[in-house]
């Protein structure tokens, strides 16, 4: 098997052109980032090709043997949870603008996990990230939070970075975004926040 490194290299800069979209304005490097994000929440493996002579001779290997290798795919996995646990107490403390920059990282990886969904009708926001790191800052070990805990937990976040409070009907819209986000999940007033995406991919 040949480990195809060159179909990983050219998935990851299709995911630094992602961060793009989200750091174009900031002071945050996207490939920087990038490298921040494999160290911390992205395992990504690539694909692996079988030579034709290795495969075996079945009526759509026949038909596909002149044409190119079976290819096994690459493997992208954005863990959200380790993301929120590397961000530094800034996020915690009233600091002024600096604290804007580990909640960007909550968006662009925001962005990745919209990506990989495929959803396009959810525009990432700030609001959302604030929201996210405080439920997950918040919830119990199995990743649990009672709705109303967590409207507690966002506007003592949302206070310290702002100074002021989200109210109900905000907060309700974004628990809707980031359920349709497919991050979390909402049974009998309770909050399920999932930890992790996955992508195939090979090419």
């Amino acid at each position: 098997m040949e480990i195809r490194y060159d179909l990983q290299t050219n998935k990851e800069a299709e995911l630094i052109k992602i961060i793009d979209t989200v750091t174009n304005e900031s002071t945050l490097d996207s490939s920087l980032l990038f490298e921040y994000f494999k160290k911390n929440c992205i395992n990504i493996t690539p694909p692996e090709e079988e030579p034709p002579m290795m495969q075996l001779l079945t009526i759509d290997s026949l038909k596909n043997y002149k044409s190119g290798q079976s290819i096994k795919p690459g493997n992208i996995k954005l863990n959200i949870k380790k993301l929120v646990d590397t961000l530094p107490a800034i996020v915690e403390t009233s600091v002024g603008i600096l604290y804007d920059i580990p909640i960007l990282k909550v968006c662009a990886a925001l962005t990745l996990w919209k990506a990989f969904c495929n959803i396009f009708t959810v525009e990432i926001t700030r609001e959302q990230a604030i929201v996210l790191v405080a439920l997950w800052k918040n919830c119990d070990g199995s990743h649990h939070i009672n709705l109303s805990d967590g409207f507690d937990a966002v506007n003592t976040l949302y206070k310290n970075l702002d100074d002021c409070v989200m109210n109900q009907t905000i907060y309700n819209r974004i628990i809707d975004q980031l359920i349709n986000l497919k991050c979390i999940e909402v049974t009998d007033e309770k909050i399920w926040l999932r930890e992790w995406i996955s992508q195939k991919y090979v090419n």
